[in-house]
This record gives structure tokens, sequence and C-alpha cells, in this order.
């Protein structure tokens, strides 16, 4: 196993550290060296020692960590085998782990860290797991040591396994050693030495596990006289060694020792009893979960049942009808044979016997002469090859011929050929293609349709076989939604009179050459009850359920695909390239087509997604939002003027990439295909983007659909893959290619594959831009690189630690800000959200360029006025540590004052993912509730008077305030939560200080009708200068044209 992937490694950030493993070679060994090898720690070294001494063992492999086998070719007892251990080593620092053990992957790390960050101290340890195998092949959690150090009760009970402390090289000498004496507890021994020398770092956090298995841990299944042996023999070394303070802190803990065993039995059986209801509750879910399976596989069976009773009876009547045709044919064949008869038959069929035996000896004949013109045969062949493609045409004018004399006879033909002839002006005629459409159309067996769900529009002036197959193949299928086809044609046609008189059964409409297409469909309306027109053209069409996979294009249950107007499928050439996957609108307003000339199976053209425009060809037109259109003012002249006026109604434009249509009269033209799209734009954040939930989210997704309005082929990453419903396919309809697995392998291997695709790429956050950074560079060299920061994420942590008072952070935070400094010098643009986080920036690194791009809001102001508003809101994801913070100042602090002006006010506190701390303030008495996520937060806005940002720390553009201004609600914030965000206090925002100055804010804000009024219409022109979309496009349009140049 290899460790993880580490940032550029630093060796005096990182002293060497030895894990000293004492082992008898141990099955458990390797499963020991792999959780070494995992460690997220970069800088350590193995030493394994031979317990034996036998010098037996294999070497083994600790991933890629340096290893070494030490042995006294003699066994060891414990005490000696673990000083062999420190005399081999040659880290700075030391750490015992037994052969079966196992350590978590940020256990060295977390324990060097502690001691860095604390001066003087030269001993961490961090809690350890002690589990145990179940029968069912887990593993179950009997004890967890993570107290806190305690040198009194270190001298009568070891605490510490022996892999739990990390301590310096530099403390071991003759006052610490282990005592080869002891035969048990010799670590105990060797901690007390310790305690000592240094204090002992705590590191509150479990890394660490102890196998309890056979003869492993506790001392289980071991001999109890030694034990008691060892013990008696650890304090005899001790006692003499006893201080008096030591003697009476040992005397006080025994005093309480009943007290805490009575507690300790006490929560025993509470925990018991909550286990055993926990197990009952447990019980009874899996007793509803079966129900429910239950019950849901009846459903299923029950639905499969009615499916295939459904499909049998479709089956059967296309048998049916299969039979009936089949019997007309023999009927057909037979006539021409002049069989009327079984004795007809009986003497066909002795006649057909001897013209066989006859035949067989004129073949042989035949043969024999014609062998000497097998040369001369060839090489006519060859010669009249060029021949081949007119004479297939005439075999197929003479087929259908055929099949004109078969169904009209030869009267029609001799009179259409008459008046060819004869030129004659007047009355139209029908030609042999009209006589030909006929014959086609009545072997359709067309049969009306008392409810169709889709008009069909067939041009008889622009039909060919590839029509009439797509037709039987409707017909023939199983899956086909009801249609009916509408035949087209001129006014005046003769395939009118023909139709009525023979295929009654087929529906026609007379339409006028030319005519708009507004009067087309208006025309379609009037004779269809249909809900939905497509247009068929000349096309063969995928897969065979195409039809139904087109109209279920636009799933029910979806909020923004619930006002379909059209829906397009993919169109592909007869060369079997890409003719267009929709359209997009450019910046000068001409429409371009989608992925012209590509190739129809890449991922970008095979989501489903909105479009600005589409073909006519394969199109499905909604008859509701047809009508809603035909019926408001002027008609359009076209379907690009009919689908932008589908759009300026609110309805959506579909593409379904499960539909192939193909044209197989026409290639892909990729004439100015180049020009498609202004630049191709990947951008790369850390999770799929959850625009509902956070501030960061919004603002990416806003960004994402400003591209795609300058024209942008724009795709989205998340560093995780992971496709999120139902924000994966909101992006993918709005436009934009979403990367996920299993789509792809990982983005190391797109960006090696799809790379040089690429103008711009974006890094959104300072761990991604970390882990992705140099690949870009390798694979699309020729992209310009942005680094996206959201925020400045070493501020934001140097802020919390300074307001924690914790060195460890604020060492963190120094970390971050040479990562995010870095990054900063290594990339070719740097976007920030506000003017502090620039000019702070511009001062550490005064050559980086760097450009505000900050948060993008819509306004949504609430209609509500001054008295129908009662309440007090927070919003903000509760995955960003500051909400947390925040919401525990104002309720702890802050809401106290405010309650002694106000007395009880409705408060509400918005967020997706509350921590139980946060859910845990929920008091319906005082009004204070905490609703987690909500889907529609409109309500919650248009019942608060005020909303409130009391943020004691962070960093960047904070988008509680910009979402509440943008709603037209008044903000009270702390200095902190209005830094960089253009607003002036007193005049767009209140801000209060600390908890008093921030409580009076509120009441103020809260009583004043005037102050509330002037607030919410500066904090609405706030959003409209400084964080609307118009503002981001300028921006980017800027950034991008002087990118171009």
């Amino acid at each position: 196993m290899s460790r993880p992937k580490q940032e550029r490694f630093d060796p005096t950030a990182h002293p060497l550290v030895s894990i000293l493993i004492r082992t008898m070679g141990r099955a458990t060994l390797a499963e020991t060296l792999d959780s070494v090898a995992a460690q997220t720690y970069p800088h350590i070294e193995v030493v394994l020692i031979d317990v034996r001494g036998a010098r037996e063992l294999d070497t083994p492999r600790c991933g890629d960590r340096p290893l070494r086998l030490v042995s006294s070719g003699q066994r060891l007892g414990r005490g000696a085998a673990a000083n062999l251990g420190l005399d081999s080593a040659q880290g700075e620092f030391l750490l015992f782990l037994d052969d079966d053990d196992w350590l978590l992957p940020e256990h060295v790390a977390g324990l060097v860290e502690a001691i860095q960050s604390c001066e003087g101290a030269l001993a961490a340890y961090a809690g350890i797991e002690c589990r145990r195998p179940t029968p069912e092949g887990g593993w179950e959690v009997v004890h967890v040591f993570n107290q806190p150090h305690d040198p009194r009760r270190l001298l009568f009970e070891n605490y510490l396994p022996i892999h739990a402390v990390l301590f310096a090289r530099s403390l071991v000498g003759e006052s610490l050693r282990f005592d080869e004496s002891l035969e048990v507890y010799e670590d105990w021994d060797f901690w007390v030495r310790l305690s000592a020398l240094t204090p002992l770092i705590h590191v509150e956090r479990v890394t660490g596990v102890y196998r309890i298995q056979g003869a492993s841990g506790f001392g289980l299944h071991q001999d109890d006289e030694r034990l008691t042996r060892g013990l008696a023999t650890f304090f005899d070394k001790w006692r003499t060694r006893w201080t008096t303070e030591q003697v009476l802190a040992l005397v006080d803990a025994a005093k309480h020792q009943p007290m805490y065993l009575e507690l300790r039995e006490r929560c025993a059986a509470e925990n018991r009893t909550l286990l055993e209801q926990t197990h009952e509750l447990r019980q009874e879910r899996e007793d509803w979960k079966i129900r429910h399976a239950l019950l849901a596989a009846e459903n299923r069976v029950l639905e499969a049942r009615i499916q295939g009773l459904h499909e049998r009876i479709l089956g059967a009547e296309s048998r049916a009808r299969a039979l009936e045709s089949a019997r007309r044919a023999d009927r057909e064949l037979l006539d021409l044979l002049g069989v009327q008869s079984l004795r007809d038959a009986v003497q066909c069929r002795d006649d057909l016997e001897r013209h066989r035996s006859w035949l067989g000896q004129i073949l042989w004949l035949t043969d024999l002469l014609i062998w000497p013109m097998r040369a001369p045969y060839r090489w006519a062949q060859t010669a009249l090859a060029p021949l081949s493609g007119p004479a297939s045409r005439l075999r197929s004018h003479a087929e259908h011929l055929v099949e004109i004399l078969r169904f009209h006879g030869p009267v029609p033909v001799v009179r259409t050929f008459a008046a060819k002839l004869s030129r004659a002006h007047g009355r139209r005629s029908a030609g042999l293609g009209t006589l030909w459409q006929v014959a086609r159309i009545a072997a359709l067996e067309i049969r009306p349709e008392p409810h169709p769900q889709v008009a069909l529009l067939v041009d008889l002036d622009r039909i060919c076989i590839h029509t009439f197959w797509l037709l039987e193949s409707l017909i023939r299928s199983r899956y086909t939604p009801p249609f009916e086809p509408i035949f087209l044609h001129s006014p005046g046609h003769p395939i009118a009179e023909l139709l009525d008189c023979r295929a009654p059964e087929a529906r026609r409409l007379a339409l006028e050459p030319g005519a708009p297409i507004a009067d087309r469909l208006a025309s379609v309306l009037e004779v269809s009850t249909a809900d939905w027109i497509l247009n068929l053209d000349c096309l063969e069409a995928r897969p065979h359920d195409w039809l139904w996979r087109l109209l279920h294009g636009a799933p029910e249950e979806d909020q923004e695909t619930s006002m379909v107007g059209a829906i397009s499928p993919k169109l592909v050439g007869a060369d079997g390239r890409l003719i267009e996957a929709g359209r997009r609108r450019a910046l000068d307003g001409t429409l371009w087509p989608i992925g012209v000339g590509g190739d129809p199976q890449a991922p970008e053209y095979n989501y489903p997604r909105t479009l600005d425009s589409a073909s006519e060809v394969g199109l499905l037109l909604n008859r509701r939002a047809l009508e809603s259109v035909l019926k408001s003012g002027s008609r359009p002249a076209d379907t690009p003027e009919l689908l932008e006026r589908l759009r300026a109604q609110g309805r959506t434009i579909l593409y379904q990439p499960e539909v192939t249509l193909v044209r197989p009269d026409q290639g892909a033209d990729t004439t100015g295909a180049a020009n498609r799209d202004q630049g191709r734009v990947l951008v790369i954040d850390a999770v799929m983007l959850t625009p509902d939930q956070d501030s960061g989210s919004l603002r990416m997704f806003n960004l994402l659909e400003t591209f795609l309005a300058l024209g942008w082929h724009t795709a989205f990453a998340p560093s995780n893959l992971e496709y999120v419903e139902p924000y994966g396919p909101r992006l993918q309809r709005r436009g934009i290619e979403v990367l996920t697995a299993p789509g792809i392998e990982s983005i190391h291997a797109h960006l090696q594959a799809r790379g040089d695709e690429y103008d711009l790429v974006i890094l959104s956050r300072a761990n991604v831009a970390a882990q992705f950074l140099d690949a870009v560079r390798q694979y699309a060299p020729q992209a310009e690189v942005w680094f996206d920061t959201v925020d400045l994420h070493f501020l934001r942590e140097q802020r919390e630690a300074e307001l924690k008072n914790d060195p460890a952070a604020l060492k963190r935070a120094a970390q971050r800000r040479r990562q995010e400094l870095d990054l900063i010098a290594r990339t070719d643009l740097t976007l920030v959200v506000s003017s502090v986080e620039r000019e702070l920036l511009a001062r550490e690194a005064p050559e980086a360029q760097l450009e505000i791009l900050s948060n993008i809001h819509d306004l949504h102001p609430t209609p509500a006025a001054f008295d129908e508003r009662d309440a007090i809101l927070f919003i903000g994801g509760f995955n960003h540590d500051p909400n947390v913070d925040a919401v525990r100042y104002y309720v702890e602090e802050i809401l106290p004052l405010v309650e002694a002006e106000l007395g009880p006010v409705p408060t509400f506190v918005i967020g997706s993912r509350p921590p139980q701390t946060i859910r845990a303030l929920e008091d319906a008495g005082r009004g204070l509730h905490v609703t987690g996520y909500v889907e529609d937060v409109t309500p919650y806005f248009e019942r608060a008077r005020l909303s409130i940002a009391p943020l004691r720390y962070g960093a960047g553009v904070k988008g509680k305030i910009n979402m509440s201004m943008a709603y037209g609600v008044p903000v009270v914030a702390t200095p902190c939560a209005a830094e960089g965000m253009s607003l002036t206090a007193g005049t767009d925002i209140l801000i209060g200080e600390d908890a008093s100055a921030f409580a009076a804010a509120v009441v103020r804000l809260y009583r004043e009708p005037s102050l509330w009024q002037r607030l919410a219409h500066a904090g609405l022109d706030n959003i409209e200068q400084h964080f609307s979309r118009r503002v981001a496009r300028t921006t980017l349009e800027r950034l991008l044209t002087e990118r171009a140049a």
C-alpha cells in the first residue's frame, strides 16, 4: 500500500519518525505495516525488531516507507526487545507499535503537529480504540483510551497503550529505558519515567486501534498469576519512590473509588437500557422495512403481470395482423398460380416436380455450353460496372412500378403515361410518384386512434422510403405511444382524391406550399387533438422505442421541466457524424448548431439539457405551448422565432440524447463549425454544487451560467467525482457538461485525454488547486489557469485561531497561507471576492494578477410591509464552522439582551447540516426554531423583519448578507461579516461590534419602520450595483477579452 499523495515535502517541517515494531512474525504483521504505509505523515522509517532472534523473518514491504529488520540473534524479552529498538532507531521521534495493532492514517501527523505546536513538550499521545472481532465478521468497540493526562492516575493505572505515545529520541538515556527485569507492565514503567521528564500533550481524537483477539489485549486469556506477580513487582519498585504528595493523591483516589464505581455501574445500567431500547427500535424498523419490501415486491409483481398482459395483448394483435397479412399474400400468390382448390394445389405440385426434373437437366447442359464464355462474361461485367448505379435505380423504379400496378391496376398507370406524353395543361393528374405514395399509405393499414398523444406530420412533397419504413416500425412496435400520422399536401393535389378513395382511414391536410410555420401548425391543431406535434421528415430513428423516449424526455416531477415547450433529439448525418445536438445562441444573436461534425457518442453530447433553439427536423412541440404562442399577437415566421417565443413565455426547450434521428440523405456540414463556441472552460470544485445550501455553490453556479451566456462551452467537475441528485441533472439541463464517475475514471485521466480542448481552467478553492494544478499544466499547457480562492482560507483560519487562542490552529493557518500564496504565484490569475482580500494579497504577493469576481445574486424583493413581518432570521450552511460559532454567540450572548427589550421574538435559524449543538438550541417557548435545510426560503424572508450575521471570524463576502438584501430584508452584522461588501454602516446596514451593540442594533431596526424601509431599499441597490449578474458579466467579459488579446 502506498501512502496518500502529500504536499511538497519539506524535511525541516517533517522530522523523521521511527516506528518500532516488536514482532514474532504473526500473520497480523501485514495489516500493521499496511496501516503504517497509509500514514499521511511523509517522513517515516520502520524498524522491525526480531523478538525470536532466529533471523528467519522474510523482510516484508511497507509501501514505499524505508524498513529495517534488526535482530540480536537470540530470543528477547519484552523490555530487551524494546531497548534494541531504541538503540536502532534513527528518527527524531519514536513510536512503538505491536504487530497485531494498527494506526489510522492521521495518527503520526497529529502527534507530530501537537508536539511542534506546544513549546517545551517532547511527547504526545492520542486516543486508542479497543476492538474485538464479532461472529458476523465485523469489529466491536469494547473500550476507548482517550482520557486527559493525569500523572496521579498513572501511578496506579496504565491508561496509555504502547502505540498511543510519540516521544522525542533525545529523552532516551540512562533515566529513560525499558526495565528488562519486568516480565509484564514494562511499558507502564516506561511511561511513568517519561512523564517525569516532559509534559504529555493529549490529542483528543482516536487515531489508533488495539486488537483484542486470542492472546492479545488487556492480558485476556493469559496467566492471571503472572499478571498479579508482575503488578506486585511494579508497585514494589515504585512505592519507595513515591513522594508524600503522590501518596496523598493515591489515598484521595482510593477514597473516591466507591463513588466512581457506583456511578460507572449506574451509567452502565442506563447504557444497557438505552441499548435495549435502541435494539427494539431497530428491530421495529427492520420489521417495517420487511413489510415495505413485501408490499413493494407484491406491487412489482402486479405491475409486471399487468405489463405482461399488456404485452401479450399487443403481441397477439401484432401476430394477428401478421397472420392476416401473410394470409392475404398467400391468397394473392395462389390466385396468380390459378389455385382455387385442394385439387388445383396437388396438380400444381406435380407439375412443379416435373418441371424441376427437366430444369435440372437443362441447367447442367447450359452450364456445359457456357463454360467457354465465362472469361468474356467477366470482362463484360467489369466494363458495365459504371452502369450498376443507374441499373439499381432502374430496378428500384421497376419494383415501384410493379407495386403500383399490383395496387392500382394498369388503367391509372396508362392514364399517367398518356398525360405525360400529351403534356396537357389544365387539371393536374396523378403521377407515378403519387400513385406509389397512395399504395404505400394504404399498405400501412392505419387504424384511427381515438386519443392520440402525438400527431406525426408527414409532408408528401418530402417523403421517401425511409419515412414509410419508420411508420411501419412504429405501427409494429409494442412500445409506441398512441399516435396518428397526418399527411400534408398542397390544395388541389390529385393525391387527395386517391387517398379518400383508396385509403380513407389515413388523415390528410391540405396546406399552401411555403405557408408560414404558424399557419401550418394552426391548421394541424384544428384537425388533431394530440398533445404533441412532431414533424416526421426523411429519417431513420434509433432505438426502436424512440418515440416513447422522446415523449418522456421531461420528467413530470421536475419543476424545471414542468413547462416544456419542445423536445429536440440528436440529429446524425449519413456519414455517422453529428449534424447537431441542439442549437446555442452566440453573442451576436446568431444560432449555431452544437457539436456539428463531432462524435455522436462523445459524453458532451449525451446528457439532457435545455437549449436556446433547435432544428425543425424531429422537433416535438407541446400543444398547449403552441396554442399560447399562436394566440399572442403576431405569429412567428419560422421555427427559430417560434422557439424564441416559447422561451419568452417561460417554456424550456429540452435536448433528449437518448433518441437519435439519422438523415440518410444528408451529411454533417462542418462549415464554420470552429466558430460555434467563444471558448471552452473547465471548472473544478471540491464537490457537486448545491446552490440552495451554501453561498459558495450559488456563486459558482451563477458564474457557470454567465460563461454559458457568453457563448462558452462550460464543463464542471467535482474533485470527488460524485454525481449528486438533483444537482447534477440541473447543471446538465442548463447546458453544462458535468464530469463525474463513472463517465470519467479520474480528473487526471480526463485531462490527459481531453486537456488540449480547453482554453481556460478554473480551480476553485486551495485544496483543489493544490491537487490538480500540476496536472492541468502538464496536460493542458495551452490553457490559462485561474485560481478561485472563494475566500482566503488562511485569513479565515487565522481569525478563528486568534479568537480561540489556539496555537496549533495558528500554525495551520500559517501553513495554509504559504500554500495559497504559492498557488497564487503559479497561476495566471487569482479571483477574490472582496476589495479587502485584494488589498491584502497585493501586499503579500505584489506581482500577482488579482481580480474581484464576487458573489452573484438576482433580486427577489418580497412585498410584505414592515407591520406584516415579525421574525428575525439567520441563514447559512453549517458545514462552515464560522456559522456554527455565530449562532451560538447570538443565542448565548446577544439574544438574552434582545429578549430583555422585545420579549420573545420569532427567530428562525435556517441552514443545511446543523450539528447537534445547534439543534439543541431549539426552544419553542422563546420562539427559537432551528429548521435545518429549507428548499424554498421565500416564505421565511417574507416574514422576516430583519436578518442577522453575527460572525466573529471568517473571510470573503458573506452570502447570507447578499441573499437577505436580495430579498429586501435589512441586515444587522458584525464588522467581520460586513467586511469588503461596499456597505456603509447606518446607510446600507447596521453594525454591532460586541454583544451589547449588536443587540441594540437589532432592537432599533426591529422597532423603527422608517429605518427599516431605508435600509431595505439601500440593500437592494447594493446588490444591483456590486453583486448582480450584470456586474459579473461585465467583469468576466473584460477578463476574457484581455485573455484573448
